[in-house]
């Protein structure tokens, strides 16, 4: 994600909305786990490394929102309500 000038990160907002990615097709589906001025995280069954640029297609009660982003990170994540391994990735909008 994405810091000010003083060195601290930006607010996040924890947020669960739909969120479909993709390197050219928005074919995988995940969800935002939090969002912030410059990107926001995202936890998935399927993952890329950084530096990946992503297409992304996110639902809000506002609508859809398409945004083009990039990995920042990337790590597994233990889902224990569906007993699987996700990831979660940082991805900074572009």
């Amino acid at each position: 994600m994405v810091s000010n000038s003083a060195g601290s990160r930006s607010k996040r907002f924890n947020r669960r909305y739909p969120v479909r990615f993709g390197i050219e097709q928005t074919r995988i589906f995940g969800f935002s786990v939090n969002l912030s001025s410059g990107g926001l995280a995202v936890t998935a069954r399927r993952a890329f490394k950084p530096p990946a640029k992503l297409i992304l297609k996110m639902t809000t009660p506002e609508g859809e929102l398409q945004l083009l982003g990039e990995v920042r990170w990337c790590k597994r994540a233990i889902n224990s309500r569906a007993k699987t391994i996700d990831f979660q990735m940082g991805i900074m909008v572009l």
